[in-house]
Formats: structure tokens, C-alpha cells, sequence
């Protein structure tokens, strides 16, 4: 046996009959479809300067574009949904990140165009894709109006834990975590 095949016949990797065939599971979606496919090659041929090819930096593409391509694709014979996809793939990766990073964005006519939503006038904003403002940080609970009583009769075992719970209109969880807090104010 030479070098190679010592390489490829080892203890973990059994060697595979030839001609035993190799079942792949189809997958249930497939990422990109040859119809995305398609529609980003056009998008390419119809717009070279902003959608460039692999060695070449991607550009941040200008709120609203979606807007902006939708006669063009039905021109193009591409339909909306296909459209966005296409989109949403040319959007994501680390090529547009650094994009993003430069602080220009650029329209069809690679013309730059403001970058916040802020900056954009109050009609390309109307057209423009909302931007959602999601906060991380939830919501504060804070104590009901009867805690204090309902909370000493639940522990000095006036009360059971469910009869507490139905009064203050906490869940379990929430209901215990007030009460671990309370203990620990109490405390000091």
C-alpha cells in the first residue's frame, strides 16, 4: 500500500465499497435557487457599477431601492418575492458589512444618497423601507398596589401560593421573582 492510500483507509474512515451508492437527503429549501440565480445576474448585467462581482467591493445599497427596482423587474419578468431574495442575499455577508461601514449609500444611477433615515426627505422616506427600532432591554415589572400585604399573609403561610398569585395577577415566574427581590430589600 503507498502513502495515499494509507491516507485515505484509516481507522475512523472505513473504506467505501465502489459500488455501494451514497443516498443524500434532499434538502427541505434550497438557499439559492437557479431562479435567484437569475435574477442577481441581471441585476448585475442591468447595474454593473453597484452590483460589482466577487473580487470587487461590494456598495451599500440606498433605503428604497426595492422600490426603485420593482419596474424593472417586471420588466425583467422577475416577480417581487424573487426580487426581495435576491436582495436579501446581495445584502448579507462581510463584503456588505464593510460596505455599510464606509458610510455611502448609492441609488440605481450609483449617484450617493444619505446614509441615516434621518437625512432622507420626508418623500423618499415614505417610500423608503421602515427601519425597525427593537430595544433589547425588557419591560421593568414593578410591584402592584397590594404587594406588601399579599406578600407577608403568602409568607407567613396565611395565604396559599395560587390564592397570592390570582391576587396580585402575576404569572409563577414573575411571582417569584418579585418576591425574591422583595426579601433581598428587606434585607438591608
Amino acid at each position: 500500500m503507498n502513502e495515499v492510500e494509507n491516507k485515505k483507509q484509516t481507522p475512523e474512515s472505513p473504506a467505501r465499497p465502489e459500488n455501494k451508492k451514497i443516498y443524500y437527503r434532499p434538502r427541505p429549501y434550497a438557499r439559492f435557487t437557479p431562479k435567484l440565480k437569475e435574477a442577481t445576474k441581471l441585476l448585475q448585467k442591468s447595474f454593473p457599477k453597484l452590483f460589482t462581482r466577487k473580487p470587487e467591493p461590494k456598495y451599500a445599497l440606498k433605503i428604497g431601492i426595492y422600490n426603485d427596482l420593482l419596474s424593472w423587474a417586471s420588466e425583467h419578468n422577475i416577480i417581487e418575492a424573487e426580487l426581495g431574495k435576491a436582495l436579501g442575499f446581495w445584502c448579507c455577508g462581510w463584503r456588505y458589512r464593510k460596505a455599510l461601514e464606509t458610510g455611502k449609500r448609492y441609488d440605481l444611477n450609483f449617484n450617493e444618497t444619505p446614509f441615516y433615515k434621518e437625512e432622507i426627505s420626508s418623500e423618499i422616506a415614505a417610500a423608503a423601507v421602515p427601519i425597525l427600532e427593537v430595544s433589547s432591554k425588557r419591560k421593568k415589572i414593578t410591584y402592584p398596589e397590594n404587594w406588601v400585604k399579599i406578600y407577608t399573609q403568602w409568607k407567613n403561610k396565611e395565604i396559599s401560593f395560587k390564592v397570592a398569585m390570582e391576587l396580585t395577577g402575576l404569572k409563577q415566574s414573575t411571582f417569584y421573582k418579585l418576591a425574591k427581590e422583595y426579601a433581598i430589600e428587606q434585607e438591608k
